[in-house]
């Protein structure tokens, strides 16, 4: 697994306005600030309950560790039904580039807070190296998504 920062700069090079899905509605900036909401939510600059029953957690965090992807049309519990969340930036270009700055702000919060674990809405109360892997995941699906793997 390759998460850093070049891997995320070399998919998102490739998207443009025009991008379009293979599945589901995002457009190619809903789909850049949705993945910053991901790392929003590991540093704790945005906070949500976990959704997940507690009985399920401890084998939803072993599946982190797997080949299995993120099912093409998994609808977030907290995210609108149906429709897209409102756009935070004014352009797919200012999107990518605060993504990438949310890259190193994650790393940074990791890097002075090494035993930190924070709570993701799914998979419930995580350290680094589990937000490692779903934040890998999670990129690759929608980059799946927009064919840009």
């Amino acid at each position: 697994m390759i998460f850093d920062k070049p891997f995320i700069e070399g998919h998102i090079s490739k998207l443009n306005q025009n991008s379009q899905p293979e599945w589901g509605i995002l457009t190619a900036q809903h789909m850049i600030e949705h993945l910053i909401l991901a790392f929003r939510m590991a540093i704790e600059e945005y906070k949500m309950p976990i959704y997940t029953a507690p009985e399920k957690l401890e084998r939803y965090q072993r599946s982190l560790y797997d080949q299995t992807q993120i099912p093409k049309l998994y609808q977030n519990p907290y995210l609108r039904k149906g429709e897209l969340e409102d756009l935070e930036f004014d352009n797919l270009d200012i999107a990518k580039a605060e993504l990438l700055q949310y890259f190193d702000k994650y790393e940074t919060f990791f890097t002075q807070n090494p035993t930190i674990e924070t709570t993701h809405v799914i998979f419930g109360v995580l350290n680094k190296e589990k937000w490692d892997l779903i934040q890998y995941k999670h990129l690759d699906h929608h980059f799946r998504q927009f064919k840009l793997k």
